[in-house]
């Protein structure tokens, strides 16, 4: 509060002094304004000129003479006086997007109903978790009693699991107690206060038994991420991590390296939907990985595909004529999300797509030649998939020049392609889906054409939508192998 209070009182002084700087700027133009047309009123005859006196002709000359340097002089103070506005006008507009951006941060809610907090808890679970996630559910547990309460009836809370050397196997053990019968997504850091806990000083063992405490519940993960930190430096002990987990997932498969002849061995990493932005993100750090990481993705990772990419989570221009429930203003709030599943799961009927006109697309109105996916699907099974609670579109919206650059490097960097020199590049899409991934297609097609060509194999796959995975799971499978073959 006293940030945004002082924050008030700079715009305040910001907004004099833009206001003074305008009235000034005002007063040079008005002044110009009444010069001139004082000139005009001296340069017009009232009598024929040889019948002026010698005087009178003398005395007109010296004052248009006189107007002209006045005119001159409030004409040398404007530029400045306009530069003196614009630079007031930047720095209150910089002042005021500050303001906005600390009262955003101020909640007026003192009190609010312990249905309210459930939601919002476990909304909040199921957002992409912020670094210090996993230490949410302790913090509420702390505020008060009733909060304690509420979070300990809660398993979904502690669902998010993290784990670093500094972890207490304790606390470790009581936190997946508390999750219950929760998927969870676990998160390896390999940060730690100790930058010298390696493999050969009890780093490995203290390793081991964190693991260990993970291992049991192994069934309820849904997700595993791996993440560093500032403590992470070339001499850090990374196969030592790799080992340890290698150890806990039991990695025996034996999966083979891309062979020779590229015809077999290797994994294809595949995004599909919003799912496009983590996969790029993904390979566009590859060659930031030790020298041992580096050479794993270049032994096994064989081909990249983006399927039904949308424009926005790669940052790629959005077309004039988009379209969706959640940004139809006229369509109540609460039943935005549920048209917006019916909608985009449909078939749409487009006009000539090798055309690449943006108006022979379909934005809005889906097509009659089939029913959308959605009702393929038993409400049970629609239940445990789709969730209509609040969309994070404004964090889709804000993050354009972000995902544009994880996009471009995942494609584009030289050290991404020479960290992977046999990936294969392949993007799908159906020419029944919806309009913003077939303008992502175009967009990435002139980017690959821009840049050399030849890198991106394209395939719009006939009569299928933005679930072909659903309907049409066979010509998915060989639309995968296809380009993991190529």
């Amino acid at each position: 509060m006293r940030e945004l209070r002082a924050a008030n009182a700079h715009v305040d002084e910001a907004a004099s002094i833009a206001g003074s700087a305008r009235e000034e700027v005002e007063r040079i133009r008005n002044d110009l304004a009444v010069l001139k047309k004082e000139r005009d009123h001296a340069c017009t005859p009232i009598a024929p000129g040889d019948l002026l006196p010698v005087q009178s002709l003398e005395g007109i000359d010296v004052a248009l003479q006189a107007l002209d340097q006045r005119t001159r002089t409030r004409a040398q103070v404007l530029p400045p006086a306009e530069q003196r506005l614009a630079m007031a006008e930047k720095v209150l507009e910089g002042l005021v997007e500050e303001r906005l951006r600390l009262a955003s941060q101020v909640s007026p809610a003192q009190v609010v109903p312990e249905e309210i907090w459930i939601k919002i808890w476990i909304w909040a679970d199921i957002l992409s978790p912020p670094r210090d996630r996993p230490r949410f559910p302790f913090a509420i547990s702390w505020v008060n009693m009733r909060w304690r309460a509420i979070i300990l009836r809660s398993p979904i809370m502690w669902s998010h699991i993290e784990v670093s050397l500094d972890s207490s196997p304790q606390l470790l053990r009581l936190r997946i107690q508390r999750s219950g019968p929760c998927l969870l997504n676990v998160y390896l850091r390999f940060r730690t206060w100790n930058r010298n806990w390696n493999s050969t000083n009890g780093g490995r063992e203290r390793l081991g038994i964190l693991l260990r405490e993970l291992s049991p519940c192994i069934h309820r993960w849904v997700s595993f991420h791996l993440g560093e930190s500032m403590w992470t430096t070339s001499s850090f002990d990374w196969p030592m991590f790799a080992r340890a987990i290698e150890e806990m997932l039991g990695n025996k498969s034996n999966l083979p390296p891309i062979s020779s002849e590229v015809k077999r061995g290797g994994v294809c990493v595949l995004g599909w939907s919003s799912g496009n932005g983590l996969a790029a993100a993904a390979l566009a750090n590859a060659h930031r990985l030790p020298a041992e990481g580096q050479k794993r993705f270049a032994d096994y990772i064989r081909a990249y595909v983006m399927q039904e990419h949308p424009s926005i989570f790669f940052g790629l221009p959005l077309s004039p004529t988009l379209w969706s429930p959640h940004m139809d203003g006229s369509i109540p709030e609460d039943w935005q999300t549920p048209f917006y599943t019916r909608w985009i799961t449909s078939y749409f009927d487009h006009g000539e797509l090798a055309s690449r006109n943006v108006h022979v697309l379909s934005y809005i109105v889906p097509g009659t030649t089939r029913a959308p996916s959605i009702y393929n699907t038993s409400v049970e099974e629609l239940s445990e998939m789709i969730d209509e609670g609040p969309q994070e579109l404004a964090g889709m919206f804000t993050t354009q020049a972000q995902a544009n650059a994880i996009y471009r490097k995942s494609l584009l960097h030289e050290g991404v392609r020479a960290t992977m020199p046999r990936l294969k590049v392949s993007l799908l899409t159906g020419d029944a889906t919806c309009s913003f991934s077939l303008n992502a297609l175009w967009s990435i097609h002139d980017d690959d054409e821009k840049n050399g060509g030849g890198f991106v194999r394209f395939s719009i796959i006939p009569g299928v939508n933005h679930f072909m995975h659903w309907d049409e799971p066979e010509k998915d499978f060989n639309a995968y192998m296809d380009a993991s073959l190529l």
